[in-house]
């Protein structure tokens, strides 16, 4: 009886291991940084897909993808989200230096919208230009300058070796409100107290926002920090 019960438990593990291996279920805990203004987009409108590279995307039927980073930390997350580690944010995203915020994916329900994929900047980059991988720091930092000016530049040489990009591939342009906010897991917030005690308009700015933000993500875990050191290692 007990050997047909463990069997029983071998064959149930091993059915689930292969589900999640023809689903491609993600395992690994994914994160989103993103401003207070793109989070009151999701919050309205969801999770927008992006069709700008999909040349490097898995498969031509999922020409779309949104952008994920397994990195927890504010200074390796993908892309750089603020001023404090950013000096001004990206070209593609807005920053403030008084506020980060970081969402924690659900990545087995991510799984239902595409496929979930490490993705590699300085491979495609390089595969492109035609050129051999870049193998040194010196290679990498000398690439960055002649490519300074360019869009999108600073992104792709901020961290080259940290491999922390994942991407959704999907048909979908768009995952809608009620399916991104299942998405999110968590939301953990880091605020510069010290430069908001020192801006009248930057204290009633964040006070509103918290304050939307505990309304609107009600059944959502929410996290507050005033140590940046806590906030990257999420504690």
């Amino acid at each position: 009886m007990q050997n047909e019960y463990l069997r029983q438990v071998i064959y149930e593990s091993i059915d689930r291991y292969l589900k999640d291996i023809i689903n491609e279920t993600h395992v690994r805990t994914l994160y989103h940084f993103l401003s207070p203004k793109q989070l009151r987009y999701i919050a309205r409108y969801g999770f927008r897909l992006s069709d700008s590279e999909k040349e490097w995307s898995v498969s031509p039927k999922l020409p779309n993808n949104l952008c994920f980073t397994r990195n927890r930390n504010g200074v390796q997350g993908f892309p750089y989200m603020t001023s404090k580690y950013g000096y001004g944010g990206t070209v593609h995203n807005d920053a403030l230096d008084w506020i980060i915020i970081r969402l924690e994916i659900d990545t087995a329900r991510l799984g239902r919208y595409g496929k979930v994929k490490p993705f590699d900047y300085m491979y495609h980059f390089n595969r492109d230009e035609g050129n051999a991988l870049q193998s040194s720091r010196e290679d990498v930092a000398m690439l960055a300058t002649d490519n300074y000016d360019e869009m999108g530049d600073e992104e792709i040489y901020a961290q080259p070796y940290s491999q922390a990009e994942e991407r959704l591939y999907s048909n979908l342009k768009r995952i809608d409100k009620d399916d991104a906010l299942k998405l999110i897991k968590r939301i953990d917030i880091y605020l510069d107290f010290e430069r908001i005690y020192s801006d009248s308009g930057i204290w009633k700015e964040s006070d509103n926002f918290l304050k939307w933000v505990k309304k609107t993500f009600n059944d959502t875990s929410i996290f507050i920090y005033d140590k940046i050191n806590e906030f990257n290692l999420q504690r």
